[in-house]
């Protein structure tokens, strides 16, 4: 049963998706159009509330996308400028009242952001550069998070109980910060590239899939799966794979690990123990038709 028709202009790409945000308890949505403008609707008729909120998009800007506070408080807009090199924008808005946080940040290929649930802070993440947490509505830069990498900005990761901040690049070595301070507490280098990090429920733990693969061309894969305890980031447990890693997921309560391994001919499903990485089923190798 159809609930609400809300029509949406179309946006600069075909491909352009729509993007759909509740706030914790459900009250509220915000829903963000093709075009990069955002509207606030209370849920229960899904009246508009407050005036809409329009991303100040470049000409360079190529696909917009939003992120809310859990409370409905905080909202940010950003976009992603692509490969090419030309300039994104992010936007913090006062989503109560529609206002814009100052004037927006730019960047080379734009940012994603993520708010922390415990205080009023936002996690800035550009392509390019230094990730930032600031502090809302001054945005007051509270501290800094180093790139991994020359080029592109940190990959980062926040603990369930937002106490730490797990941060990783090309460099292959994965850092554990304070939330609070913004300090390094651990770092823990490898010399395989770092591609997923999971975060155990609890916060106790991470999940780090690591690619070793010298000649992949060849049909020779070399994946791991390493469980580091947190915050000191201690290798406590391995799982090793020779076939191409699809895709690696960690289960709600954070007891089993879940393993997409394989070709695209030929995929199996591994489930291993999230304490011992240890498998405890696997699937029927499923080839594909």
């Amino acid at each position: 049963e159809s609930r609400a028709l809300i029509p949406f202009p179309p946006g600069p790409h075909e491909e352009a998706p729509a993007a759909t945000i509740f706030t914790e308890q459900g009250g509220e949505c915000f829903l963000m159009d093709p075009a990069g403008t955002v509207t606030r609707y209370e849920t229960k008729s899904w009246t508009a509330v407050g005036a809409a909120m329009k991303h100040p998009r470049l000409d360079s800007a190529y696909e917009f996308a939003a992120a809310a506070s859990d409370d409905g408080k905080w909202l940010a807009t950003f976009d992603d400028a692509g490969e090419n090199g030309p300039k994104g924008q992010l936007q913090l808005w006062d989503a109560r009242t529609s206002k814009a946080l100052g004037m927006p940040l730019s960047n080379t290929n734009g940012f994603t952001a993520r708010f922390l649930r415990e205080s009023d802070r936002v996690l800035v993440l550009p392509a390019r550069g230094e990730a930032t947490v600031r502090a809302l509505p001054s945005m007051k830069v509270l501290y800094r998070i180093p790139a991994h990498d020359e080029i592109d900005g940190p990959r980062v990761e926040v603990s369930p109980n937002e106490k730490l901040l797990l941060a990783w690049g090309s460099d292959k070595v994965l850092t554990v910060h304070d939330t609070d301070t913004g300090k390094a507490l651990a770092a823990s280098p490898a010399k395989a590239t770092i591609m997923q990090v999971l975060m155990a429920p609890d916060s106790s733990a991470c999940f780090v899939v690591y690619d070793n693969s010298a000649f992949p061309a060849e049909g020779y894969q070399d994946y791991y799966v390493a469980r580091l305890t947190l915050p000191d980031l201690t290798v406590s447990a391995t799982h090793r794979s020779l076939e191409y890693a699809r895709g690696t997921a960690l289960s709600p309560n954070g007891r089993r690990l879940l393993l997409l391994e394989g070709g695209d001919d030929a995929e199996r499903l591994v489930i291993v123990d999230a304490v011992t990485l240890q498998p405890v089923h696997k699937a029927e190798t499923v080839t594909a038709h």
